[in-house]
């Protein structure tokens, strides 16, 4: 099961992990079979409730963790001030120096009014125009605001384009190398009022559930990224499933403008 979360999977179906370990292992079936209804009994394995994959129980639990912070977060009120979105909306446009197209006004206005919502879209098709305008105003309203994304590299595109300081998620959670955990956490979570994380096609399940639990019930979240690009960095498929389940506002960005 480690083997098939390396290669990107969170669960797996019995009778194809049977198949799987039986070549991996050179074992008959009927023993790997057996194998796996003694790894359930002493829960070194877990069958998942919604699907019935076999799972790893850190996964079942990392899975179970993103699921019950999200329902926290979305059933708790928001606590910005007050925004007037026709009169922000003129104000950023002229201090980024063009106008907002339609897509991304009711990307901006989910970001400000939805507790979680998501754009998605191809390279060119504004994202990054879009985040420097919620930053923009959350600025002006002195909303405090955190800027995260899975990696280096793109945690400085993300500073680059909002001129906002924007830290990799490791750092922003305070990654503990001694532990391999993070001393930011459910019981010490982040202070912000707004969170916004690029690159969220990369976040696998282990990082979401580490950045979930550590969000104040409070706060507003903005996620960005591309389905079609850039895959996880481990086991899982966290932003295609947010879009899939259809809880929350997403924005699809189709005009190029590149």
């Amino acid at each position: 099961m480690q083997q098939l979360e390396d290669e990107g999977h969170t669960g797996y179906p019995t009778a194809d992990l049977v198949t799987y370990a039986s070549k991996l292992l050179e074992a008959e079936k009927i023993i790997i079979s057996e194998r796996i209804k003694t790894l359930l009994i002493e829960n070194h394995l877990c069958l998942s409730a919604s699907n019935g994959l076999l799972q790893l129980p850190i996964t079942t639990k990392a899975e179970d963790d993103i699921a019950q912070s999200i329902n926290q977060l979305i059933s708790n009120p928001s606590i910005l001030p007050p925004i007037i979105l026709d009169k922000a909306f003129s104000w950023v446009e002229n201090h980024i120096g063009f106008k907002l197209t339609s897509e991304q006004v009711n990307a901006v206005s989910a970001a400000l009014t939805q507790k979680l919502s998501i754009i998605t879209g191809g390279p060119g098709t504004g994202k990054t125009t879009i985040l420097l305008a919620v930053v923009k105003i959350l600025a002006a309203k002195k909303v405090r605001f955190l800027l995260a994304s899975p990696t280096g590299r793109a945690a400085q595109r993300m500073s680059e384009a909002t001129d906002v300081y924007a830290k990799t998620i490791h750092r922003l959670l305070n990654f503990d190398p001694l532990t391999g955990g993070f001393k930011t956490c459910k019981t010490h979570p982040l202070k912000a009022d707004f969170i916004i994380v690029d690159e969220v096609s990369m976040l696998d399940t282990s990082l979401a559930s580490a950045l979930f639990n550590s969000l104040p019930k409070n706060v507003h979240v903005l996620l960005v990224g591309d389905v079609n690009q850039l895959p996880s960095i481990g086991a899982g498929n966290v932003l295609n499933d947010l879009i899939k389940c259809r809880k929350f506002k997403v924005t699809r960005l189709q005009r190029i403008f590149r």
